[in-house]
């Protein structure tokens, strides 16, 4: 019976290691997983080392034996399953911070709302809306992330955005809550993807970020029912909390 091999022998990962599934002995192929799932004949072919972009489970197996024409997937026999739990370490990967002209900045966000016919096109919203500058119902300024301006109890949606100013070089923790769907970027980044219809559900993303200012934009909608949006960080000396005003810019 073949032997199956998964490195590295480290949990922890950076962003640029690669996996490696070593085989001992005569195989046909190498199948493996990455939910913790038993591998099968139709699981991942093995082809070569390959990345990691989040934690995983990585679950390795060879297929050996005769082959038939008639019914290989019987005659096939599966080795003993190795399993390997890696987290990956976002540290050497960083978005870096973004020029601004500080005589310009201004303290909060800027906003685009949109309600009625302009967020729905006559319907229900059922996902994010393009968010057009030209079809936004009203638009203005507030000190941080909140719905109070919404001028709709149901299907309407915002766009804030502006600059987030990061004190200390790490990785940040996103926690965005939302009833219905949100979304949050940073320079540009999907970091929290929290869309879709549905009650109050919060979703974490993490990012390495550079000492400086970095875009933010968050997007978010409501279908019907409660509307409620919340937006939790921590880091680098920062515990964690609501993304208060005082770290929030926008340019005039």
């Amino acid at each position: 019976m073949p032997v199956v091999q998964v490195l590295p022998l480290s949990r922890e990962l950076g962003n640029k290691e690669k996996i490696t599934i070593n085989v001992y002995g005569q195989y046909e192929e190498v199948r493996y997983t990455l939910d913790g799932s038993e591998p099968t004949r139709s699981s991942t072919l093995y082809t070569g080392p390959f990345y990691l972009d989040k934690a995983a489970t990585v679950k390795a197996a060879a297929f050996y034996g005769p082959r038939s024409s008639r019914n290989p997937m019987i005659t096939m026999r599966r080795s003993r399953i190795r399993a390997s739990k890696y987290k990956v370490s976002l540290t050497k990967a960083s978005l870096p911070a973004v020029k601004v002209n500080r005589a310009k900045l201004k303290a909060g966000l800027s906003y685009l709302y949109y309600g009625g016919q302009a967020a729905t096109t006559g319907g229900a919203l059922s996902a994010m809306p393009q968010f057009d500058p030209d079809q936004a119902h009203k638009q203005g300024f507030v000190k941080e992330i909140t719905l109070a301006p919404k001028a709709h109890d149901n299907n309407f949606a915002f766009k804030y955005d502006g600059y987030i100013k990061i004190g200390g070089a790490g990785v940040y923790s996103f926690t965005l809550a939302s009833d219905d769907g949100s979304q949050l970027f940073i320079n540009d980044k999907l970091v929290v993807d929290n869309n879709g219809r549905h009650g109050m559900i919060a979703k974490t993303g993490q990012v390495n970020l550079a000492a400086g200012f970095h875009k933010i934009t968050v997007t978010y909608f409501d279908a019907g029912g409660n509307a409620k949006l919340e937006l939790k960080y921590k880091g680098p000396g920062v515990s964690e909390q609501q993304v208060p005003a005082n770290v929030l810019y926008y340019e005039e």
